[in-house]
């Protein structure tokens, strides 16, 4: 099982994938703390409260992310911004770490600059060299030579073969494992400790970096960050400069093909910080169609906000803010999403322009009394003069909501620990009353038409209940899916996967009325899927938009394609590519 699943059985409640995730995890996450601190008891205090945040935060991680990558934001923000405290820097300017073996130590505490942390990260994580340079914000190359350097120096000043990388790394993995404690127990029992109060979501600005006259505290963020990055180019630069010296004649003839072909010696150091990673199945690449206009999360550039118009067959990018959680759009043809990036609620306007509500939540559903959405406190209500009120305040351990969906006369969503699906009702003018849509099924996504609810238990099994008849009518729709792809419009469900007298893989459609009498789906068409998988479909005006992708973290293959007027049977099913991205 891999990590990003088990944050969404954290999210659930789950206590099993925790300790899993703790297991796989714990390790890269202390030893990325004490590179940082230098001191054992800080670090684990630091890990220890980065799990937390885990736990708080994982309703609304992005499973297209990956897990470590998004843990490991927070351990960075905790001990940045905790080192700006003056009792946790005078604690750890006296470097405690009586348990840490010789090389491990020369590598956090004894080499230069960064090269503890990255040094940390590459021998203690999972992750990729551009997700770590992503992480500290190098560039690729830089951070690379920063490790080779690293190790190198380590070992010398351990009296080891610095030429011997392989072995190094081994006994680096090692002492690491030998030196992590286990503070799992601390996670949950452990009460507040140094870095409670401490901000893990963004980091804090230095006092001496203060605002200039009239400036905003966004102007100044971007600012100060600008020149951080400047510094960090400039450090570049020496370095490119030295070896240039070094080899002369190379170095010149290197200068004059970059200048004659117009590209540049450096990457821009935040170009990758965003490594976008899908799983086969569950991507839910988020697409809505609003007239003529398909506006999707475009993977190809770093899952930002784009839009394609059917009629004209162009598409162009619309925002930078990474959408997740599209909402069915009001009939003025206002959309709402959450931005997977900064975890606030965003405003697409019929007119194609984006704004920010600086909201913090997620599963946004427009009905007539304003916007549902998921926040920390359960289940809040956005009103069209901006207001925010808690319409469902969690008490029961429902905290964690997966889907929801606005039905006739309410709002129902699927949460965890608890089976089932809860509703929404409104009680008189402000008030809102909470009861079991239904019960006896563990739900994560599902789809309404009218009284019905169409959702799948991810075992290939896909269901359809008349809510108003209970549990007794639940009926199962007589095929299986190969992978979690379904969506309904119209009153249809469609998906794909077999059917029970075939079985082709195929992109399949039955009514919701039909599903529950029992009838045989029919087959719409097979997709052309080449090194990938259909892992996600949306139907919407006859049009049906497949989303491919090949599952692999390391050289992910993921296309989206249009077929158009495909949603009836008989109809010409060839498609038209929206976008593509292959990473090889």
């Amino acid at each position: 099982m891999n990590l990003e699943t088990l944050v969404i059985g954290i999210a659930r409640g789950n206590k099993d994938d925790l300790k899993k995730y703790y297991e796989l995890t714990s390790r890269g996450v202390y030893v990325f703390a004490l590179a940082y601190l230098k001191d054992r008891f800080l670090a684990r205090d630091a890990a220890v409260e980065s799990y937390r945040r885990v736990i708080n935060e994982a309703y609304i991680f992005d499973s297209s992310m990956s897990a470590e990558l998004w843990h490991l934001e927070f351990v960075k923000n905790l001990c940045t911004n905790g080192l700006c405290d003056g009792g946790i820097a005078a604690v750890s300017a006296k470097q405690r770490r009586d348990n840490i073996s010789g090389l491990l130590e020369k590598s956090l505490f004894g080499t230069d600059e960064d090269r503890g942390k990255i040094i940390a990260l590459r021998c203690g994580t999972g992750l990729g060299k551009s997700q770590i340079a992503g992480l500290l914000r190098y560039n690729s190359a830089s951070c690379a030579g920063e490790f080779r350097r690293g190790i190198a120096q380590a070992a010398k000043e351990a009296g080891l073969d610095e030429k011997n990388a392989d072995a190094i790394q081994k006994q680096l993995k090692d002492d690491i494992a030998a030196a992590c404690p286990d503070y799992y127990d601390l996670i949950e029992n452990g009460g507040e400790n140094a870095f409670s109060n401490i901000n893990g979501t963004t980091l804090w600005i230095r006092e001496d970096e203060s605002a200039e006259p009239g400036e905003t505290q966004e102007k100044r963020l971007a600012r100060i960050e600008g020149k951080r990055a400047q510094k960090r180019k400039k450090a570049i630069v020496a370095v490119i400069i030295c070896a240039a010296a070094a080899v002369l004649l190379l170095g010149a003839a290197a200068a004059v093909h970059f200048a004659k072909s117009g590209r540049t010696l450096l990457k821009d150091p935040d170009e990758e910080t965003q490594e976008i990673v899908e799983p086969q199945y569950r991507t839910d690449d988020p697409m809505v169609a609003v007239g003529d206009k398909l506006y999707f999360s475009n993977y190809a550039d770093g899952g930002k906000l784009w839009v394609f118009d059917l009629a004209e067959g162009r598409k162009k990018a619309v925002s930078d803010a990474v959408p997740k959680d599209f909402s069915e759009p009001s009939a003025d043809g206002t959309v709402y999403f959450r931005d997977s990036v900064k975890g606030e609620i965003c405003v697409l306007k019929a007119d194609g322009t984006v704004s920010s509500t600086e909201i913090k939540g997620a599963l946004p559903v427009v009905t007539a009394d304003g916007v549902f959405f998921s926040s920390r406190s359960g289940v809040s209500l956005l009103t069209a003069d901006g207001g925010v009120s808690d319409i469902f305040r969690d008490t029961a351990g429902s905290a964690y909501r997966f889907d929801m969906h606005a039905a006739p006369d309410s709002v129902i969503f699927s949460a965890a620990p608890s089976e089932g699906l809860y509703r929404l009702t409104k009680a008189g003018d402000d008030s809102y009353y909470c009861d079991n849509a239904m019960t006896g099924y563990v739900i994560y996504t599902f789809e309404i038409f009218g009284d019905y609810i169409v959702f799948d238990d991810g075992n290939g099994s896909l269901y359809c209940v008349n809510m108003q008849k209970g549990t007794d009518a639940v009926s199962t729709v007589k095929g299986k899916l190969k992978t979690g792809a379904f969506c309904v419009d119209g009153g249809v469900i469609y998906y794909y996967g077999t059917a029970e007298n075939d079985d082709t893989n195929a992109v399949r459609a039955v009514s919701v009325e039909n599903a529950a009498a029992g009838k045989i789906p029919e087959k719409l068409f097979v997709p052309e899927v080449k090194k990938a998988d259909l892992a996600d479909i949306y139907v919407k005006n006859g049009n049906v938009f497949c989303y491919f992708s090949n599952g692999d973290k390391n050289k992910p293959r993921n296309e989206l394609r249009v077929y158009k007027g495909a949603a009836e049977p008989g109809t010409n099913a060839s498609a038209q590519v929206i976008y593509t991205r292959n990473r090889k």
